[in-house]
């Protein structure tokens, strides 16, 4: 092998295998509303679901319980410390139901399923402005 990875007495190699459905707890198996951090960047064995006060939307925002969100090679490299923009927040989309709107928001309404750009959408929950928040056509799923 040309990587590895020691942690204590463990041996790890690069292994690309499905891990069952339980394997790893998301969100929505604990209380929420939960979001994707890190205690120090580096390795990816530092990252947590970490409790964060609810939030409201503000005027022209909308609050999405997210179903799915994008990983983008931006993340690796902000979870590893080596993204050149420095630290961000996990995940710039996702996809989920909406589930309330601010102020001056019209043609969304809760329960619409919607796929958005939203900064901090490693998330149980994200705000997105809305004008960045489009309808999931029926049929398409998360």
């Amino acid at each position: 092998e040309n990587q590895v990875a020691i942690r204590g007495e463990d041996r790890y190699v690069p292994r690309l295998e499905p891990l069952p459905k339980d394997a790893i707890p998301s969100p929505s198996d604990e209380h929420l509303p939960r979001q994707l951090d890190i205690t120090e960047r580096g390795l990816f064995e530092n990252l947590f679901w970490r409790k964060v006060a609810g939030r409201s939307p503000g005027k022209g925002q909308v609050k999405i319980n997210v179903a799915a969100a994008g990983l983008n090679f931006r993340d690796v490299l902000n979870a590893l410390g080596t993204y050149a923009g420095g630290p961000v927040p996990f995940g710039g989309e996702c996809a989920g139901t909406l589930v309330e709107t601010g102020e001056t928001v019209d043609d969304l309404k809760p329960g619409d399923r919607v796929l958005a750009i939203a900064s901090h959408s490693f998330s149980s929950e994200a705000i997105a402005d809305s004008r960045l928040v489009w309808r999931i056509p029926d049929g398409m799923k998360f």
